[in-house]
């Protein structure tokens, strides 16, 4: 529980506040003892947290211009995924995920992706006058990490939106932390910064 507990604030914090009109900046959020996650922050979005309980954190990521998508951003761990990454799947265990989620859509369509960086995707889309949506996610270590995309009323996704959710799965970093905790001393530590690649047992990889 103190592990799950420990990821939830790590995605809570993660994405911050990035200032419109300005290249998307980075953190770093370390549960010393535990783990890191680093990524960059899309442009112009901030996080408004609609829900968090012991198992899982979702909320919104938002804009002030009104042609920009909405983003939902959820991270839940599933025990019966205990320990595994997408990669590690049967090609059955893939499809009835794409099955469950396909059920959210009236005319879902599916692709298997992977990142910049080879992390495995599933994304189920529609892009139609009815419903312009994408949903997107992976799973690391049992936590199912998803993003669902939603374009503005009368509008279609467009390649330039949908490329900066895959930069944004890409851009996200995990790695294990050994730091120790000293008694009374708070294990969370967040930095304006992004590291980047090199963490060998980083997300997906």
């Amino acid at each position: 529980m103190k592990k799950i507990i420990a990821l939830l604030l790590c995605a809570l914090l993660l994405f911050g506040t990035a200032l419109a009109d300005e290249a998307p900046v980075g953190k770093t959020i370390i549960i010393k003892g535990e783990f890191g996650i680093t990524a960059k922050l899309p442009e112009g979005y901030t996080l408004q947290v609609t829900k968090i309980s012991s198992g899982a954190v979702a909320g919104a990521l938002v804009s002030e211009d009104p042609n920009k998508p909405e983003i939902w951003l959820s991270v839940s761990f599933s025990e019966e995924f205990d320990d595994k990454k997408l990669n590690d799947l049967t090609e059955e265990e893939i499809q009835l995920l794409i099955a469950e989620s396909e059920e959210l859509f009236l005319h879902p369509q599916h692709e298997i992706l992977e990142t910049a960086h080879g992390t495995k995707l599933i994304r189920i889309f529609e892009n139609s006058a009815d419903l312009s949506q994408i949903d997107i996610f992976t799973l690391w270590n049992g936590f199912f990490v998803e993003v669902l995309v939603t374009a503005p009323e009368g509008q279609l996704l467009t390649e330039d939106q949908l490329k900066m959710v895959n930069d944004l799965l890409s851009d996200m970093w995990m790695k294990a932390d050994d730091t120790p905790v000293a008694e009374g001393e708070d294990p969370i530590v967040i930095l304006d910064e992004y590291h980047g690649e090199g963490a060998e047992d980083s997300w997906v990889r």
